[in-house]
């Protein structure tokens, strides 16, 4: 508002000193760069700008009489002619136009911001957490922990039979499998954290209140979604020790058990134990020094 009224004040010196209205344009054109993301806004205090300067010109110019006029600068007559007038209002609408590209612009790059952000935390297929983004979450919950850590487990859900659906039943009709299986996954833990990690494999972190009841209905549901195919889950879980554990390590240790039992198709939940444990860190063991067993014939 300062600046248009000092535009107006001083173009309208200028102007009837027989010079151009060009500090009102400037300050005008300033204005609506400056107000750019509100673009409606910005029309609406040009118009009423532009608009208003104009009858201030035409009022001063009504209230002289010719002779007042022509004597104002010696020789020239200052008066509004209509070809200003066209430049004034012409002058106008490059203005707005210009707004409404420019914010535009703005616009599409803000949702391609957004878009990237939104990649960045959601799974495009499921809706849900992506795995990039869960361990941040599951971090930042058990560092909030003070107590009971044992009573929250991670869970990692497979499911029987996947690619047998995929086979007979076509990609497209196992991406929309995936998304049922997000949803009932949503809905059976919406009190607890949620993710896809890849594939037909799922990550919970939740509460151990009410789990085998959770999971018993999630297998019913993933049973009954295709009869003529044997479909079923099977979990693997990890108890939590203290809040200083790392996500990514337990969900890979729920990720052991539960491919334990990835052929036993009655067996739905396993919990990841010491002998499990013991077993886990002499294959990783193996896998880490079989080399240098071979080289040096151990």
């Amino acid at each position: 508002l300062v600046c248009l009224a000092f535009g107006v004040f001083v173009s309208y010196s200028d102007f009837w000193g027989g010079k151009e209205i060009i500090c009102f344009l400037t300050m005008v054109l300033y204005v609506g760069c400056l107000l750019i993301y509100r673009p409606y806004v910005t029309v609406l205090i040009l118009g009423a700008s532009f608009y208003g300067f104009h009858q201030v010109l035409l009022t001063y110019q009504n209230g002289l009489s010719f002779q007042d006029q022509e004597v104002i600068i010696s020789g020239v007559a200052q008066k509004i002619i209509s070809g200003d007038s066209v430049n004034y209002i012409t002058f106008f609408i490059s203005l707005t136009t210009i707004c409404f590209a420019i914010y535009h612009g703005r616009l599409n790059e803000a949702k391609k911001s957004k878009a990237l952000e939104k990649s960045a935390k959601e799974d495009a297929l499921t809706g849900m957490n992506n795995y990039s983004y869960f361990p941040e979450l599951a971090k930042e919950y058990i560092q909030g922990l003070t107590e009971n850590f044992s009573e929250n487990v991670f869970l990692f859900l497979d499911v029987h039979n996947f690619k047998a659906f995929n086979d007979q039943r076509g990609f497209e009709a196992g991406d929309k499998f995936l998304v049922a299986i997000g949803k009932y996954i949503s809905d059976i833990f919406s009190d607890s954290l949620c993710a896809r990690q890849a594939d037909d494999h799922f990550v919970v972190l939740t509460k151990t209140e009410g789990l085998k009841e959770k999971l018993d209905a999630l297998n019913k549901l993933v049973h009954d979604y295709d009869e003529a195919i044997l479909l079923g889950i099977n979990c693997g879980a990890y108890h939590l020790n203290n809040n200083q554990e790392d996500p990514r390590m337990a969900i890979d240790r729920a990720r052991y058990a539960a491919h334990l039992i990835s052929n036993r198709f009655q067996t739905v939940y396993i919990e990841y134990d010491k002998t499990m444990s013991e077993a886990y860190h002499k294959r990783l063991y193996i896998i880490n020094n079989i080399d240098n067993a071979v080289k040096n014939g151990w």
